[in-house]
């Protein structure tokens, strides 16, 4: 695969709905209504999609996550991306302009969602500093270290992506702060694409 492939971004489109559920997800194209069937994969692909991840970023965390080579990881998320831009679930972004604009709105959404655990994971505490999930729903399981187990205390259905972050920082001052911030995106999005936490209606 060309280094082109790799460096590609994608967005979901405006009018697409995703829904996620235990063995996959579910897509409705809202502009012809039809509905699409995503396995687990797929489903963990779009939620990375977010202007933020190129191409190259999502295969690497496919490859690692599913334990995947990596260039197996390439050619499968690239081939993804192709069938769902053919039926438009996802659109490539190109226009440095628009990209930009794309990704301001994508960090603006992302920073202003209020997470919540889901009440139906199990939690078990492995040593003082970390945990493991269990979602009986889909039998997944996590396991968490220190700063991951904060960020699921902190997913109360009152704070945000921003308001998790500040309060790490204050509390694990050794870490680099570049790699908290990246540490816990990824978390927060597998987290989601699990369904070990969900989004608060919460209002302050």
């Amino acid at each position: 695969m060309n280094k082109e492939n790799a460096n590609k971004v994608y967005r979901i489109s405006p009018q697409v709905v995703v829904e996620n559920f235990d063995e996959g997800a579910l897509v409705l194209c809202l502009k012809d209504r039809h509905i699409l069937e995503l396995n687990p994969i797929a489903r963990d692909v779009l939620a990375y999609t977010n202007v933020i991840q190129t191409t190259g970023k999502v295969a690497y965390k496919m490859a690692a996550f599913y334990q995947i080579p990596r260039k197996e990881a390439m050619r499968d998320v690239i081939d993804l991306y192709e069938q769902l831009a053919a039926q438009g679930v996802v659109e490539a972004v190109e226009d440095k302009k628009t990209l930009k604009e794309s990704k301001i709105m994508s960090q603006n959404s992302i920073s202003s969602i209020q997470y919540l655990r889901n009440p139906d994971v199990v939690l078990r505490k492995e040593d003082p500093d970390g945990a493991l999930l269990f979602n009986p729903d889909t039998n997944h399981t996590l396991v968490l270290n220190a700063t991951g187990f904060f960020v699921w205390k902190h997913c109360d259905g009152s704070r945000t992506l921003t308001t998790i972050l500040s309060a790490i920082k204050e509390t694990f001052k050794d870490v680099p702060e570049t790699e908290v911030i990246a540490e816990v995106k990824d978390l927060i999005t597998q987290l989601q694409a699990k369904g070990f936490i969900g989004v608060s209606d919460y209002k302050k």
